[in-house]
């Protein structure tokens, strides 16, 4: 079983495994999988959700970046290329 950092719970088990053994796997280790849940909401508490916007702060590779976001409807994907000390 594992809790990823965005809160899904994955539950991991062979294919031959009856599914009432999957449900009771799962609910003896409820516990778990609830401190796990509480701690990553409690981490992301604080955290203010991103807005996407020109000069936001961002982390890549270990240092900060400024944002610097660029409409263009020509462009048929979005892209980010860091450039010049700036993500854009």
């Amino acid at each position: 079983m594992h809790v990823h950092p965005n809160g899904m719970v994955q539950v991991d088990a062979p294919e031959s495994a009856p599914l009432p053994e999957i449900k009771a796997a799962v609910q003896r280790r409820a516990r778990w999988i609830l401190k796990h849940l509480n701690d990553i909401e409690e981490r992301n508490r604080y955290v203010q959700p991103r807005a996407w916007v020109s000069g936001e702060s961002m982390l890549y590779l270990g240092r900060r970046y400024v944002l610097k976001v660029i409409d263009d409807p020509s462009q048929r994907k979005v892209t980010c290329k860091l450039i010049g000390g700036q993500l854009r």
